[in-house]
């Protein structure tokens, strides 16, 4: 059994090998790296991903700005999935069917337009590369969430008559 400083580094280890391995990380953390190609018109920007500048434009849509203290692009998995909790926590607490109808539109436009059409991918390189059992962990609850935001298009979000 692995004490606690040991279990860290092999923490730290695997996130290394999965996401930042200057070698070569198995799985890229940022959507426009991960797909291997923009969906979004580049409009010959050099430096700024287009995927990013579009996330955040829908993030501004909630009243979010980038906040200074991360440096996380906006096409960050980690910043993505973050959002998509804010964007359930105020639709959990909106009072009146046009502020949740509005609420909801702009969750399924950021998930048609970014998180599923990677999330699920993203998620199973993680669970299938991962060599802790946190990150495996990991990689399957996210394969979880992709599969239910899919299902929030069944109508799970649609307003109640």
């Amino acid at each position: 059994q692995l004490d606690a400083e040991e279990a860290l580094r092999a923490l730290r280890l695997d996130y290394t090998m999965l996401f930042t391995n200057p070698e070569g990380a198995v799985v890229s953390p940022y959507e426009a790296c991960f797909k291997g190609s923009d969906d979004f018109d580049s409009s010959g920007l050099t430096f700024i991903s287009p995927t990013a500048l579009d996330a955040e434009r829908v993030y501004r849509q909630l009243g979010l700005k980038p906040s200074g203290h991360s440096n996380e692009s906006a096409d960050h998995m980690g910043v993505e999935t973050e959002f998509l909790g804010f964007g359930y926590e105020q639709l959990g607490g909106a009072g009146g069917t046009r502020e949740r109808q509005r609420l909801a539109t702009i969750l399924e436009d950021f998930d048609r337009g970014h998180f599923l059409k990677w999330g699920a991918a993203f998620f199973s390189r993680v669970q299938n590369a991962a060599q802790t059992p946190v990150y495996r962990a990991l990689g399957c609850l996210g394969v979880a969430l992709a599969a239910s935001e899919r299902d929030v298009f069944a109508g799970c979000l649609a307003p109640c008559a």
